[in-house]
């Protein structure tokens, strides 16, 4: 289950509770049970298990492949993000296809 460090200003002794929103895009968010703020929205599961995937690609690659000062920077900069744009996840499949640009 999905925890987070946010805490309600209003109600500091709340620990926030997990409200699924399946009629917006987001996963769900976490709000304050005793006042019902809003504190943050919550990661999809599925996000997190995307993400830790190329992060165990990004270092497969680094460590059996030559890769040149730009595209390590690359790499590292997309290394903790959750979502890649267009760009990004163009240039990323690029490097690992080695056709770098």
């Amino acid at each position: 289950m999905q925890t987070t460090d946010k805490r309600c200003s209003r109600c500091p002794g709340a620990i926030p509770i997990l409200v699924l929103t399946p009629e917006i895009r987001h996963y769900g968010k976490f709000v304050c049970p005793a006042c019902t703020r809003f504190l943050t929205w919550a990661r999809d599961p599925r996000t997190n298990a995307n993400m830790q995937a190329r992060q165990a690609e990004i270092l497969e690659f680094v460590l059996d492949n030559p890769v040149s000062a730009d595209e390590l920077k690359f790499l590292f900069e997309i290394y903790g993000t959750a979502h890649l744009n267009l760009i990004q996840k163009t240039r990323y499949e690029n490097i690992l296809m080695g056709n770098a640009l």
